[in-house]
């Protein structure tokens, strides 16, 4: 009776270490999604962050990513193709993140989602003071002022790109962009004109200075700081974008 008592006494102590062990190995895997349908795989010999899947990453606010425990210690960002938006946030103060690739497949990226890495604090990671990685616009320095041309080749502006650049009087798109993120020239009141390659299948602009979608159904950005009294929408418009108007204090009147 007692050795029979030993024997399920040792089944029942081995039951309980395998339980603990998958328990405590599953609460510390470094993976898990960030998105209907992304994954994200933390490998800490490589201290790679990879990302996969295809569709949207979540938005995230302050420290509230879910690679957050391992932010400090990633190095590299790995994004794989499939991938369509960078959350807002996703990214910031991972202050040890030096190497970043984002395919073209990613047309959004949100608001601070590298603020405070290694990369963004890299300053010769910035050209004249704007940040790019790969063909992806972050972020312009808010001392940027004057006219500004979008690098060639570049793909998409994130959010609230240049939103604080107050100096900031023009800015030209190329041909290659096919996303601009919301309130890009937010606060930009010296602003006076937006103008798009004439190339561009996705974007125009017109004599204003004005920036539509391509057949001007929609209309994006008025430029803050033109300061024409009065405006008339173009027939062609049948939706008007988020803050387009938003701070166009000497525009008193629009048909």
């Amino acid at each position: 009776m007692k050795q029979t008592g030993k024997i399920i006494a040792l089944i029942l102590c081995l039951c309980l270490t395998a339980s603990f062990t998958a328990l405590f190995a599953s609460a510390a895997e470094p993976s898990g999604k960030c998105g209907d349908d992304l994954t994200w795989a933390y490998d800490e010999g490589t201290a790679t962050l990879t990302i996969s899947g295809t569709g949207e990453m979540e938005d995230y606010g302050e420290d509230s990513a879910p690679w957050e425990l391992y932010c400090e210690s990633i190095r590299t960002l790995a994004i794989g193709n499939g991938v369509t938006s960078i959350g807002a946030c996703a990214f910031e103060n991972c202050t040890g993140l030096t190497s970043v690739t984002i395919p073209d497949s990613v047309t959004s990226i949100g608001s601070y989602a590298f603020y405070n890495t290694a990369y963004y604090n890299n300053s010769a990671n910035w050209v004249n003071n704007v940040l790019y990685i790969g063909n992806h616009l972050i972020e312009a320095k808010e001392w940027v002022s004057g006219a500004y041309e979008i690098k060639p080749g570049t793909k998409c502006i994130g959010t609230v790109a240049f939103a604080w650049c107050e100096g900031l009087t023009s800015v030209t798109i190329p041909d290659s962009v096919t996303s601009i993120g919301d309130r890009v020239f937010y606060e930009c009141i010296s602003l006076t004109a937006i103008t798009v390659s004439a190339g561009n299948p996705n974007y125009s602009s017109d004599s204003f200075g004005v920036l539509y979608n391509k057949n001007k159904t929609e209309l994006i950005q008025y430029p803050i700081g033109n300061t024409r009294a009065s405006f008339t929408i173009p027939d062609s418009v049948t939706s008007i974008g988020n803050f387009a108007f938003e701070d166009c204090i000497d525009l008193t009147s629009v048909t």
